[in-house]
């Protein structure tokens, strides 16, 4: 009886996360609507933070680790889906480190796994590395990442 019972809560649980999930959605496409300027997304994401699950499509879902899942999280709620390292290092680790920043090969091995498992899961959407422009002959260097469509590329 107990198990019955605890079966339905569980079912009833799923249907009101699967219809939360279609009303975001639909408020996503209004207020993008409303605003012109804004950039429509070729596939809009939704973010569970309580389970650490990326939903897109309405049926698919990816469970990422904590830092992973705040790295695609900051990169979709920036501006032009972009950030720098500075604001990765405050959004995924949040000042929960005994140095004052993150070592650069600490970011970009967990930006390297992170993109591993979105490629796996067959994700809209891959992370790219944006550097700053060679000038004087001097080696690019890393300024932050952006998220982009796996679409728009030639190469995923």
């Amino acid at each position: 009886m107990m198990n019955q019972r605890l079966s339905e809560i569980l079912n009833e649980i799923d249907l009101l996360i699967h219809r939360l999930s279609e009303l975001q959605i639909e408020e996503r496409t209004i207020i993008q609507a409303s605003s012109s300027n804004v950039e429509i997304p070729v596939v809009l994401l939704n973010f569970n933070d309580a389970a650490q699950t990326i939903i897109w499509n309405n049926s698919h879902l990816l469970r990422l680790a904590r830092k992973s899942y705040l790295l695609v999280k900051t990169l979709w709620n920036s501006k032009r889906r972009r950030a720098t390292i500075m604001k990765l290092e405050n959004c995924v680790w949040k000042g929960k480190t005994r140095k004052p920043f993150i070592e650069r090969h600490a970011i970009c091995s967990m930006i390297n796994r992170t993109q591993k498992k979105l490629e796996a899961a067959a994700f809209p959407y891959k992370i790219r590395t944006l550097k700053t422009k060679i000038k004087n002959h001097a080696k690019p260097q890393i300024k932050g990442w952006q998220l982009v469509c796996a679409q728009r590329t030639k190469k995923y």
